[in-house]
């Protein structure tokens, strides 16, 4: 009956569950531009995402994150549960000397729900006062 749930989230809402997802937070004075030369993306606004490839220099693909601007509380990133702490040895590795940026892997400290489909924002707006655009 697989086909019937991909049917229903293609043509009106899906949900799932996400905690298996590694989940960062990165914050500090240098996270934006950290984060610009790390990620072969342009950064979302506040309050948006974007998908996020991370490059070796040979452009091999590293990782691939979903990333969120949460404005004055920094950034989120979410990638593959399994590679958490590979990324994470990488991000340590590649971090500024200065202590301008700072990265947290919040484990299991923080699960979610991801809804999609053409339909989410309906279901959003059900339970929120906040727009989603």
């Amino acid at each position: 009956h697989v086909a019937n749930e991909v049917k229903t989230a293609r043509e009106g809402v899906g949900l799932s569950e996400i905690s298996s997802f590694a989940k960062y937070r990165v914050t500090g004075e240098g996270a934006a531009a950290w984060l610009d030369r790390l990620l072969a993306c342009k950064l979302p606004k506040p309050g948006r995402m974007t998908l996020a490839p991370m490059l070796k220099g040979d452009g091999r693909l590293i990782g691939d994150f979903s990333l969120a601007n949460l404005d004055n509380e920094g950034w989120f990133l979410a990638g593959s549960g399994i590679a958490e702490q590979y990324h994470m040895r990488w991000f340590e590795a590649h971090l500024p000397k200065d202590g301008s940026v700072r990265i947290e892997a919040l484990e299991q400290k923080l699960t979610g729900l991801a809804i999609a489909g053409p339909k989410a924002r309906e279901v959003l707006a059900k339970v929120t006062d906040r727009k989603s655009t």
